[in-house]
This record gives structure tokens, C-alpha cells and sequence, in this order.
């Protein structure tokens, strides 16, 4: 069911685009690597070479694609709008709108952007490509101001929902790490009182709390370990730092030497076999890789 529903977005949205103008060929690629949060383009300037109406369709589809498809199968199986109900579906389009609107009010500060519908979808569908782990593009973020950059920094990490194609940490496991957080602060306050981790009314159990944690400090162990081999390549900080969280987060660009307008090829080949194998580990939840080198 779940390939049912993932092969019918994929031809359905190719068929959308080649409706708005796009050739079989590019609608097929583009189809193929939206509803993969691949980000994969045909084209140098990628999604920023077609119309404001493709724009618009693929920032639909990556939020669709980057969504639990266990929601999709919901709706699309059993007829009920189970979205809203999801708290990391809520939290999703939530931090989707907030990094869209922090975009927007950065971005009209430069003289080039104007308070209109072209400079709002440029900040639109920059969060949703980054927070889907897409890696599209239609503007050179690289070259916006520096508080910009540092959302572009952080969207590097976060991840789509859990049950999506996406990469990074996933919502979901933020939430419980926030949650988590909060409750150490109140068994502080409050020595003798008992406090659980939920989500959606259930209790969430300790091990999957320190398994979650795990993986927290082990992704972030990881990147740090990355962005300072990169460095020793002879990379800038920023180049070394955005690389190995887009590596590790399966994203594509970056920010420096990797931008959208940029590309991977003038790394070494240390950096590139290091970065190869940070999108292997990222892709596949770190822990599963990490088995096979286990005894």
C-alpha cells in the first residue's frame, strides 16, 4: 500500500508539471526526486529555471514527500484527515511557516527583494527545500545575510517526519529530546515528583528516550568529527561545517564553497569518500550502518 501510495505521487505530480510545461523527460526526473527528497534537478539553476506555478507545485509535493506516509495511507486508504491530529505533523507545518516568515522578513532588508508574492514563494519554498532535506533551490541562499544563513545552518539538521522520505534527525525525535529536557528540569525542581514523556497521550518508555538521546549525540559526534577532518583538507569553517551537515543530513547544498550556485567537485578525495560515507550513515539512521562494523 505504502509503494502504491508513494509511486502515485510520484505520477501524479509528473503529470501536474508536464500540464504547467515541462517536458516528459524533466517532469519525470523532477517527479522522481521531489517525492525522494532527492533534489535532483535537470537544470544548473535547478526549480529557479521554471515558473512560479511549478515553484509552487513542487513546495506543495516536498511538504507532501516529507510528510508520514502512514498519514497518506490514512486518507488515502481509509478516508480520514488524520493530519492535525499527528503532533509531529503540527509541529511540521508549524516550524514551516515560522522559518518561511523569518526568511521573508530577512530577506526584504536587501536591496534586491521586494514585500511581494516572488520574494514570500523564494522564502517559501528555500524552508520547505531545506526543512524536507529536498535540496532544490530557486534563489542563492549563500549569498543571503548572515541570520538567514544561520537558519540555513540550523533547517541542516532538523529533517522532515518520521515514516518520510526525508533525512536529518526527524521531527519527532527532537520532540522527545525537548520533552525530555523539560522534565530533567522539573525532577530538579521538583526532587520527590514523577514526571513522563508524552506524546500524543501516550507515555513515551525511558529506553526509547535514551536510544533517541543516543542517536542525538552520536549524529551530532559525528558531524563534529566530519566538519573537523574537512577543515584539516584545507576547506574554510563554513564550507567544512555546512558540508558535513548536508552530507549527514542527505540535503545536497550547502553554504560556502557548496552553495546552491556551487557544486562538490573541488573536494579531495579524502572529503569526498568522508562525505560519501556521511550520506550512507545519514540516510540510513547511523545505527544500522554502524552494525555492520560491529563484531
Amino acid at each position: 500500500l505504502l509503494w502504491g501510495i508513494y509511486v502515485g505521487f510520484v505520477l501524479i505530480l509528473a503529470l501536474i508539471l508536464k500540464i504547467e510545461g515541462m517536458s516528459w523527460f524533466d517532469a519525470l526526473c523532477h517527479s522522481f526526486t521531489t517525492i525522494a527528497t532527492a533534489g535532483f534537478s535537470t537544470q544548473s539553476a535547478s526549480i529557479g529555471a521554471y515558473s512560479g506555478l511549478i515553484q509552487w507545485t513542487i513546495i506543495l509535493f516536498m511538504f507532501i514527500a516529507a510528510t508520514n506516509f502512514s498519514l497518506h495511507y490514512y486518507f488515502l486508504a481509509k478516508g480520514k484527515f488524520e493530519y492535525f491530529k499527528d503532533q509531529e505533523f503540527r509541529y511540521y507545518l508549524t516550524l514551516c511557516i515560522i522559518f518561511s516568515l523569518l526568511f521573508f522578513i530577512n530577506i526584504i532588508s536587501i536591496n534586491e527583494y521586494k514585500i511581494n508574492l516572488l520574494t514570500f514563494r523564494h522564502s517559501i519554498f528555500t524552508a520547505v527545500s531545506l526543512l524536507t532535506t529536498t535540496g532544490f533551490s530557486t534563489e542563492d541562499f549563500n549569498s543571503w545575510p548572515a541570520f538567514s544563513n544561520m537558519l540555513v545552518f540550523v533547517l541542516f539538521f532538523i529533517g522532515g517526519s518520521a515514516g518520510s522520505t526525508t533525512g536529518g534527525l526527524k521531527i519527532i525525535r527532537t520532540i522527545v529530546i525537548f520533552r525530555y529536557l523539560l522534565c530533567e528540569i522539573k525532577r530538579l525542581i521538583h526532587p520527590k515528583g514523577i514526571f513522563n514523556i508524552k506524546i500524543g497521550g501516550k507515555i513515551i518508555e525511558d529506553d526509547v528516550v535514551k536510544s533517541t538521546l543516543g542517536f542525538y549525540l552520536f549524529y551530532l559526534f559525528i558531524f563534529i568529527s566530519t566538519a573537523l577532518i574537512l577543515s584539516a583538507t584545507g576547506l574554510d569553517i563554513k564550507t567544512a561545517l555546512a558540508s558535513a551537515a548536508s552530507a549527514i543530513g542527505n540535503i545536497g547544498p550547502g553554504l560556502g564553497g557548496i552553495g546552491p550556485t556551487e557544486n562538490w567537485g573541488h573536494l579531495t578525495d579524502l572529503a569526498k569518500w568522508l562525505t560519501s560515507f556521511c550520506m550512507l550513515l545519514g540516510r540510513l539512521e547511523i545505527f544500522t550502518v554502524m552494525v555492520l562494523f560491529s563484531r
